[in-house]
């Protein structure tokens, strides 16, 4: 997932243009895998201050928020580069450089460019993903106390054999992608360990997918739950990941009782920065949801009303074209989801989350092509508006065929058509 990166402090905006592809070729010659396959989502914007840790935070709620609402299949990294800089004029020099959930296949990291810095930042923050904690080398926290060689030795000799060479890599001179010490290369610990979590993945069962509310909130380190906007919309059933003390209920506008559901708890750390979030999607029951609410031990730490159905109905959107951009509009400041999806609703891409400018421009060759279809979703509602939508190449004189549908109300428990 590309990203466009504007830095607060001083209000420039950040893009790669250079190689986009500067991860594979470190991740093969030291991942147990026979190739990468990359797919590139459209540039995804994000606005803060990266100099801190709770912009890579909230980063990395987005991304997994992307993933979740994309219908991909589990065992798929989501993993967002930021560019340092353009040109001479950088905004990073030192401080965090990335954060990935462990166990759960989210991530972001810098784009250093097309180098071995690169590739090993990237393969650290993606193992994290596949389960690693770290190694114990440069000081990091959470470290792995199984991890079997003093100072994140690799503990075995290497091969790096796909630059064209066969060169030796020596347990004495490198250390492990999972510590904080250089060179880099992975050790038989973490090699076979990353194996074993892709062999677990590859028996997950797809089990379709239903109308459903996102919940996802904060947690803090003193234990405080923030909420986070909250989605209807139809994705895939979820199996659980790492069930915690929260659960989320949902409530009837008399107060009764709809539905329960255990939240998962998603975890990342480095230095500078811990990440504890709480997400599940629940099955909307046949009744409309009024409140939405987490509770442990019994006691409720945090709620959310959600808006009026009838009231939420959306302005009618518009779609303006040009011969290489299209244009949403919306007419609504509420957070809001803009997907599209060229197969049905199989899968989506995300073109942008939390919205609330109530507008979105994407450029027609980042679209996958064919009769596709944009969904624009509001938060804290259950009302959603889709668009029926014909991409064709942006050829000369020739422009997409389009066919617009108005605001459709979907009422709790049906199914969006």
């Amino acid at each position: 997932v590309p990203i466009r990166y504007t830095h607060t402090p001083n209000n420039r905006t950040y893009q790669d243009a250079g190689n986009p592809d500067p991860f594979s070729n470190w991740l093969r010659r030291t991942y147990p895998v026979g190739n990468v396959n990359i797919t590139h989502n459209p540039i995804y914007p994000f606005t803060g201050n990266l100099s801190g840790g709770a912009a890579w935070s909230q980063l990395l709620n987005e991304m997994a928020l992307l993933k979740d609402v994309s219908n991909e299949s589990s065992d798929t990294v989501f993993y967002g580069p930021v560019p340092i800089g353009s040109g001479s004029n950088h905004w990073f020099f030192s401080g965090i450089a990335g954060i990935g959930y462990i166990g759960y296949r989210a991530s972001v990291g810098l784009n250093l460019g097309n180098n071995d810095s690169t590739g090993a930042l990237t393969g650290h923050e993606i193992a994290h993903n596949f389960g690693r904690r770290h190694a114990p080398c440069g000081g990091p926290a959470g470290v792995d106390g199984n991890y079997p060689y003093g100072n994140a030795s690799i503990g075995e000799y290497g091969l790096d054999i796909f630059n064209g060479s066969v060169d030796l890599v020596t347990p004495n001179s490198h250390r492990d992608v999972m510590g904080y010490c250089s060179p880099e290369w992975m050790s038989d610990y973490t090699y076979t360990a990353l194996l074993n979590d892709q062999l677990t993945s590859l028996r997950t069962i797809n089990v379709g997918t239903a109308n459903q509310l996102y919940v996802q909130a904060n947690l803090a380190a003193d234990g405080t739950v923030t909420m986070q906007p909250i989605y209807a919309l139809e994705m895939s059933l979820q199996q659980a990941e790492n069930p915690s003390d929260y659960q989320v209920e949902l409530l009837a506008e008399d107060g009764r009782l709809l539905a329960t559901q255990p939240m998962n708890l998603r975890y990342a750390a480095e230095p500078g920065i811990e990440v504890q979030t709480l997400q599940t999607a629940v099955l909307l029951p046949n009744e409309a949801v009024t409140m939405v609410r987490i509770v442990k031990d019994g006691e409720t730490v945090a709620e959310r009303n959600l808006n009026d159905v009838a009231a939420a109905r959306l302005a009618p959107a518009a779609m303006a074209e040009t011969s290489d951009s299209i244009t949403l509009s919306w007419g609504n400041s509420a957070p809001t989801i803009v997907r599209y999806s060229a197969n049905g609703g199989e899968t989506w891409q995300v073109l942008g989350i939390n919205l609330t400018k109530g507008e979105l421009t994407v450029a027609k060759s980042s679209l996958a092509g064919g009769n596709g279809r944009f969904e624009i979703i509001t938060a804290d509602t259950q009302a959603l508006q889709s668009q029926t939508l014909t991409v064709s190449p942006p050829l000369p004189n020739s422009a997409p065929s389009v066919s617009i549908r108005g605001p459709e109300l979907i009422r709790v428990g049906e199914l969006a058509v």
